[in-house]
């Protein structure tokens, strides 16, 4: 069990710098000043959920905490006048780039159920 749950961690970093990727892909689409197009940003808003839930749900606390971030500030986007939507923006890329490091850096050992130690026999 312990090493199926360590396979489930090291596919999970994989799965995250993917997730990033997308998630680039839809930053680098906002305008210094926000004009209105919703999509790379609901886009980018599920992705950040995502990972939110799979990387907390898997050990990565400090991933999930910065996702979240990321979510809050892009969904600020829906609400921010337009007078401030420059500030909104830098903000989400703020929170993008928090999240970026982590991930860059993020290797299998940093969940905290890589070395849980599991029963070895279970009760159903």
């Amino acid at each position: 069990m312990q090493n199926e749950l360590r396979a489930l961690v090291v596919k999970h970093c994989q799965t995250l710098r993917k997730e990033a990727a997308a998630i680039a892909a839809c930053i680098d689409l906002l305008e210094p000043e926000f004009c209105g197009d919703v999509e790379p940003i609901s886009k980018a808003i599920d992705l950040a959920h995502r990972v939110k839930g799979s990387s907390g749900s898997i050990g990565f606390r400090d991933i999930s905490e910065c996702a979240r971030g990321l979510e809050f500030a892009l969904r600020a986007l829906f609400v921010t006048p337009h007078a401030t939507s420059a500030e909104a923006v830098r903000d989400a890329r703020s929170a993008w780039k928090r999240l970026k490091r982590r991930i860059d850096s993020v290797s299998p050992e940093d969940s905290s159920l890589f070395t849980a130690t599991l029963p070895k026999n279970p009760a159903l």
